[in-house]
C-alpha cells in the first residue's frame, strides 16, 4: 500500500469512535459491575479499534 493510498479519517470519525468507546465502557460497567477496570477498558478499546477500522474501510470503498 502506497503512503498516499491510505485513507485518513476525518475528525468526525474520531469523535464518533470516542463516543462509541465511552458508551461501550459505560455499558460494560453496567453489565459486569464486578469486572476490573482494565478488562472493561481493554474491551472498550477493542470495540473502538473495530469502529475505526470499519470507518476506514467504508471510506476507502467510497473512493
Amino acid at each position: 500500500m502506497a503512503p498516499d493510498d491510505s485513507a485518513r479519517l476525518p475528525v468526525v470519525a474520531w469523535l464518533i469512535g470516542f463516543a462509541v468507546l465511552a458508551a461501550t465502557r459505560v455499558t460494560l460497567r453496567a453489565i459486569f459491575p464486578e469486572a476490573p477496570w482494565y478488562v472493561l477498558t481493554a474491551a472498550a478499546v477493542a470495540v473502538f479499534a473495530g469502529v475505526l477500522l470499519v470507518a476506514r474501510e467504508v471510506r476507502k470503498r467510497r473512493r
